[in-house]
């Protein structure tokens, strides 16, 4: 099993054979992970928030609606990109419309895959394993990036996924020791979250406990994963 790490989405081509793993880890993996621990809910990953109300609208008017432009929610939407609000709700039985300005998108690249899971530092250990098991020749790491520029947090994050799947017998190619690399220099996470551009970015907008949810390493073991043949226990995910 070979690893790679894409530091944006772009930088890899995705096949039928590939489980490719997204992270964005300010925010939308966290948020996601925290929906599947609320309920589970059907997830319809949206290009953009306005993407999300138009497909909300359109085919699933009883849809809950959530996700941000510019880190904050639009008026009229449910949820935003906040995975502590989203963790409040009973979403058992629910579908979700959501939309945001990075990860979604990087999920709809990434949809070629096998596999495609979605990542944080919130579920590392538990994407790792998932991803041993599910893999045959390699794993993609992908970075959503942000505004089309690599993110410091997504690039960690990656690292740390990739030194468990070497730790478990994968060979890291050399965009894998790199994010390895980077995850051995940044090792204080809630420190390197407020020194990123992202989570600058966030703490402008008011969701500082935002930032110390996403921080937190391995605290789920759920694991969102693409829908690639329709709904199923272990697949939420659906691109709208």
């Amino acid at each position: 099993m070979r690893i790679y790490a894409a530091f944006l989405p772009q930088g890899l081509t995705y096949q039928p054979d590939d489980v490719c793993i997204v992270i964005d880890a300010i925010r939308a993996g966290a948020t996601l992970t925290a929906m599947a621990e609320a309920g589970d809910p059907v997830v319809h990953l949206a290009a953009s928030a306005e993407h999300a109300r138009r497909f909300r609208d359109g085919s699933n008017p009883g849809a809950l609606l959530g996700g941000e432009a510019g880190g904050v929610a639009p008026a009229g939407f449910d949820l935003g990109n906040s995975p502590a609000e989203w963790a409040k709700r009973d979403l058992r039985g629910a579908e979700v419309a959501f939309g945001t300005s990075n990860g979604t998108r990087a999920v709809a690249r990434c949809s070629n895959a096998g596999h495609v899971l979605i990542a944080s530092f919130n579920n590392v250990a538990a994407v790792a394993r998932l991803a041993g098991e599910l893999a045959g020749e390699s794993v993609k790491i992908v970075c959503a990036g942000q505004g089309g520029l690599i993110a410091l947090d997504d690039a960690v994050c990656a690292g740390l996924i990739a030194r468990e799947l070497v730790d478990a017998g994968g060979e890291a190619a050399d965009s894998a020791v790199m994010a390895i690399a980077l995850a051995r220099h940044f090792e204080d996470i809630p420190a390197l979250l407020r020194q990123s551009e992202s989570g600058r970015r966030l703490l402008k907008v008011g969701y500082d406990s935002d930032l110390d949810w996403c921080a937190r390493v391995d605290i789920s073991e759920r694991v969102p994963q693409l829908a690639k043949e329709g709904v199923t226990a272990e697949r939420r995910l659906l691109l709208a």
